[in-house]
């Protein structure tokens, strides 16, 4: 399995068709028009590969935002999909590391802006990094907070709840064979905190979450991931 960066001007209509039978069969009420819609709005998408067969990808936008000031860069992930029977694969993040490795040694802090509708998602954050908000065990700061209402504002000006912090877009949603959540996962702080968040994940609503991209804030995991 391998990873490959691409911009997305440069995806042809096989590409894209391509990532969108991989993306229905994890979502539903979806159509390939707003998959499209959706997929202009990014910058580059990461397609991981094998012998010519797509098996996953994910898509990625850049911001330069302001916070109190403060001039920070943000990564936004779109739609990331890898097949069940790659779930094991490094090849995304190693890639995705890849791509953020150069990003990380320029003078403005970076951030991760992800939104998770689902658990698997949300879990990455621990995965990856020390810190990420919000999380169950430690208030949202007020710099992230500012940082997370300003991205979900921007990109989701008519659905983003700054209240609870959820993105209540309700259109795809995951198919009810990937929603559900075994009482043994449930018995990770992290799903338990995610499932009080988000509690209408299963209608399509997602959390907004923000992380800090640096050596000092990644897990060990994270940093295997950039090196």
């Amino acid at each position: 399995m391998k990873g490959r960066i691409v911009k997305v001007q440069e995806l042809d209509e096989r590409d894209i068709k391509r990532m969108f039978g991989i993306f229905c069969e994890y979502f539903e009420n979806t159509t390939l028009e707003n998959f499209t819609r959706d997929l202009e709005k990014k910058e580059y998408v990461i397609l991981i590969e094998e012998a010519g067969e797509l098996h996953g990808f994910t898509t990625i936008a850049l911001y330069h935002v302001n916070v109190d000031g403060k001039d920070v860069r943000v990564i936004y992930s779109g739609d990331t999909i890898v097949e069940r029977e790659h779930w094991q694969e490094l090849a995304l993040f190693r890639t995705f590391g890849g791509f953020i490795r150069p990003l990380m040694e320029e003078d403005i802090p970076l951030y991760w802006f992800l939104i998770s509708m689902g658990y698997r998602t949300y879990r990455l954050l621990p995965l990856f990094f020390n810190e990420f908000y919000p999380r169950y065990d430690a208030p949202t700061p007020p710099f992230e907070r500012k940082l997370i209402r300003i991205m979900g504002e921007m990109l989701f000006p008519a659905e983003y709840d700054d209240e609870t912090g959820v993105i209540k877009r309700r259109k795809e949603r995951l198919k009810e064979k990937w929603r559900g959540v075994s009482e043994r996962v449930r018995r990770d702080p992290h799903v338990r905190f995610f499932l009080e968040k988000n509690p209408y994940y299963t209608e399509g609503e997602e959390l907004a979450c923000i992380a800090r991209v640096s050596r000092e804030n990644l897990t060990r995991y994270g940093k295997r991931m950039v090196e």
